[in-house]
């Protein structure tokens, strides 16, 4: 039997450029790298959670093969408004679950995305912050 590997892919979303990380089948998980890497550094959990989920993992505009958002000074809503933007780009409709990787990600950042999927009509199940957490879901 042939393993699948994790496959690199671009979507245009406006005009910018957006790299990700596909792999796996079935709901939607989105997993978020603590910024100034890329997604290159989760392989490891795309490879584990691919297993039951279909993973995406977006490079964060401006790092990895992503390019920058068209802004003089980003905020995390701008950041949320551009993973939404990008998820509408590759007609995903649903986000099962959103996991994020940063260290200073806080609830309040976590609980500000939440909503700008919400309000942009994607809605997500669950939002984590930290591999505890997301253990006790996913598991």
């Amino acid at each position: 039997m042939m393993s699948v590997a994790i496959q690199k892919h671009f979507v245009t979303v406006k005009d910018r450029r957006v790299h990700y990380l596909r792999y796996g089948t079935g709901p939607v998980l989105v997993l978020l790298h603590a910024s100034a890497c890329s997604a290159k550094v989760m392989r490891d959990h795309i490879a584990h959670f691919g297993q039951k989920f279909t993973v995406i993992a977006p490079d964060t505009p401006g790092f990895g093969l992503s390019d920058l958002l068209p802004l003089e000074s980003v905020t995390t809503e701008d950041l949320a408004d551009g993973l939404a933007e990008t998820l509408d780009a590759l007609g995903i409709e649903q986000v099962a679950v959103l996991l994020g990787e940063d260290p200073q990600c806080t609830l309040d950042e976590d609980l500000l995305r939440m909503k700008q999927f919400i309000e942009r009509g994607l809605p997500v199940r669950e939002t984590l912050s930290g591999s505890a957490e997301a253990g006790a879901i996913l598991h």
